[in-house]
């Protein structure tokens, strides 16, 4: 189990109710309606997955300009666990 999977499953149900794993399709499009809307969303992770989804919401981002996109890494960079630091840094 991912250390990120452990430490959303002990937050209080405020905060549950603010995060989205993405496990299916449904997810996909939970996050497309978010998205549309103002405030700020959190990429946790800097795999093949979140670096898509980053990008595709920062791209998003410049049609709604009340939505701010941050993206937290483990590694040193975007897909630094799998590229060399020389190309995620």
């Amino acid at each position: 189990m991912s250390h990120y999977l452990v430490v959303i499953l002990i937050f209080r149900e405020e905060v549950k109710e603010h995060v989205t794993l993405f496990r299916g399709l449904t997810d996909f499009w939970k996050l497309d309606q978010l998205s549309k809307k103002a405030g700020d969303i959190a990429i946790v992770g800097s795999g093949f997955l979140g670096a898509e989804l980053a990008y595709a919401l920062g791209e998003r981002s410049k049609e709604n300009k009340e939505m701010k996109v941050t993206q937290i890494c483990r590694e040193t960079g975007i897909l630094g666990a799998v590229l060399p630091r020389h190309l995620s840094g």
